[in-house]
């Protein structure tokens, strides 16, 4: 290999993205019908008050997924007397098929709905942390611990999306909201839920997450499926 002396050449796929965002292009604008403004985003109203209560849904998803990240392999290796390598195969099947799902994600939403399937996602999410810290065995703990990954994984697009349908005219100040809550309110919580675990062992840690996905599921009863957007209207489907 290269060793660390390549490390530099990692910059380069940045520096590419990086002069293709830069590098002025002209495109067609939209025609402009008797004075019609040339956005179908300025016809829209700014929810706040839903944005509001979705963006609670996000944090609290952060928190659980970022907990469950930083302390669920070493509560199965306490627990079962897993080794460094299977705890980190754990890990990688928590996260692994929350990847996955994302993938599944459009679909479900196309078919149910996008609050539906937020709402779907964390009541099933309850029960499967549930099973996960009190399986009776490793096998057992693995499946659940991917089948939370998987419903853990499915709402994340729905809340970029969700949240840019709830505020049309301000579609980047949205998505900055629900993506980088999604990993800072996560980080920022897990050093108290490190001395929580510090003081009273992994299991009690963990157990304070089973409050996270019913309150996610409970704030997201409070949010509606907005409107499809015309071009939405006229292919009969809605992206997540």
């Amino acid at each position: 290999g290269l060793g660390l002396a390549a490390t530099p050449l990692l910059e380069l796929p940045a520096v590419g993205a990086a002069v293709v965002a830069l590098v002025p292009r002209r495109r067609p604008g939209p025609a402009v019908v008797d004075g019609a403004a040339p956005s179908r985003a300025v016809a829209g109203t700014d929810d706040w008050r839903r944005f509001g209560w979705l963006t609670g849904v996000v944090v609290t998803r952060s928190v659980l997924f970022y907990g469950l990240s930083a302390f669920l392999a070493v509560h199965l290796a306490i627990r079962f007397g897993f080794g460094p390598a299977l705890a980190a195969t754990t890990l990688g099947v928590f996260t692994g098929s929350g990847a996955v799902a994302t993938i599944a994600s459009s679909a479900l939403t196309r078919r149910f709905g996008r609050t539906a399937v937020l709402r779907g996602s964390y009541v099933a999410a309850l029960p499967l942390l549930a099973a996960t810290l009190l399986a009776p065995s490793p096998v057992t703990a693995l499946v659940a611990t991917a089948a939370l990954g998987a419903a853990l994984g499915v709402p994340v697009p729905v809340h970029t999306t969700l949240g840019q349908a709830y505020l049309p005219h301000h579609l980047g100040f949205a998505a900055a909201i629900t993506l980088g809550l999604a990993v800072s309110a996560g980080g920022l919580a897990s050093p108290v839920l490190g001395a929580l675990a510090d003081h009273a062992g992994t299991t009690v840690a963990l157990a304070v997450l089973l409050v996270c996905p019913a309150l996610a599921a409970l704030l997201a009863l409070a949010l509606v499926d907005p409107p499809p957007a015309p071009d939405e209207e006229r292919t009969g489907s809605s992206r997540a």
